[in-house]
């Protein structure tokens, strides 16, 4: 048996100055990393808390949800002569009565009113709030014709207008133009289709997107951003695009001349109304340019427009849709616009 030998080593010792500085920050490195392994076990603890949590709530995705959402409703079709139109109802058959003015109202699903009852819609909000100041008390002195037609462009608006203006016998023709309206080819549904198949190979190929509720979470929310980024960009350069990419805002500035000379031959007051997208709804609109070309072409058309976008300016959007998933303007929404359309008319029949 080998003698018990005692271990020395035969490593420089440190100089007596470095040994105490040494010694000095020992103490210091040790905390630092016990509270780097603290911050670290925290945020793993959060996430782990995370994925638990959306487990437990997991729902659809909303590119999933979306489609479901935007279908939901039920809507009449009314046929004038040979045409069906989706419209609230159908126009009157009544000559107009003396002493009433009749007011058309002409648009899109933000017209027509989608998601929100007819009585809350802008145009049945509008023809209350001016009966209610009509003098003397009695019957009511206006009418108001609700021709809003979801998912319509103004081709489809010209039509209507022909078929119905002249035995309607309006006092007024108010246009209320969704910016959609003068872009051929902007579907949501198209995006978000795309945006499903890409998440669906992705599913495919990455596990962490398969078993981590998490990471799917933030990949769903990082596409649902996506969505609004390419939906804007879309409407930017359906109007301030190429000469292919404009293509229907220049035939829509050509129905909007058609309706208003048609307006005219009936001696009907003629309006635009400007609806704006209802995202980021701030001094930094994403859309202001967009707006502004549909401004400037009124003001050249000798066409009295208002615009909704400062009604709207410095509200949060999301409280003004219908749902989380569909960005119609609910009936808080409904309401802004009446008062803004109503102080416009009021201003007009003044001057």
């Amino acid at each position: 048996m080998l003698p018990a030998t005692r271990y020395r080593s035969t490593a420089p010792e440190l100089p007596p100055a470095m040994k105490a500085e040494a010694e000095r920050h020992g103490p210091r490195h040790r905390l630092t990393l016990a509270r780097s392994l603290l911050v670290v076990g925290s945020i793993m603890l959060v996430l782990a808390v995370a994925e638990v949590g959306l487990r437990g709530v997991a729902d659809a995705p909303w590119y999933e949800r979306l489609p479901e959402e935007q279908n939901r409703f039920k809507f009449d079709r009314i046929e004038l002569e040979d045409t069906a139109f989706v419209m609230r109802r159908p126009p009157p058959e009544s000559p107009k009565a003396p002493g009433t003015q009749r007011i058309l109202f002409i648009g899109d699903s933000f017209t027509y009113g989608q998601g929100v009852p007819e009585d809350r819609s802008f145009v049945s909000l509008l023809e209350d709030r001016l009966n209610a100041q009509a003098s003397p008390p009695g019957p009511a002195r206006f009418e108001l014709f609700n021709g809003g037609i979801p998912g319509s462009y103004t081709d489809r608006w010209a039509k209507l207008f022909d078929l119905m203006a002249e035995k309607y016998q309006p006092d007024h023709v108010v246009i209320v133009f969704f910016l959609r309206d003068g872009v051929a080819r902007v579907s949501t549904m198209q995006l978000v289709s795309d945006i499903r198949e890409r998440m669906l190979e992705l599913s495919r190929e990455s596990l962490l997107y398969r078993y981590s509720h998490l990471y799917r979470f933030f990949r769903q929310e990082r596409a649902q951003r996506e969505l609004s980024v390419r939906y804007l960009a879309k409407l930017e350069r359906g109007f301030l695009g190429s000469a292919k990419e404009t293509e229907e805002w220049r035939k829509a500035q050509g129905y909007l001349r058609h309706l208003r000379d048609g307006s005219r031959r009936l001696g009907a007051d003629f309006t635009l109304v400007i609806f704006p997208v209802l995202f980021g709804l701030d001094e930094s609109y994403p859309l202001i340019e967009v707006m502004r070309e549909i401004e400037r072409f009124a003001d050249a058309e000798g066409i009295p427009a208002l615009s909704l976008l400062p009604a709207y300016t410095g509200r949060s959007a999301p409280d003004l849709w219908v749902s989380p998933l569909d960005q119609h303007p609910n009936e808080g929404a409904h309401e802004i616009a009446a008062e803004a359309i109503h102080d416009f008319i009021q201003r007009a029949d003044r001057r």
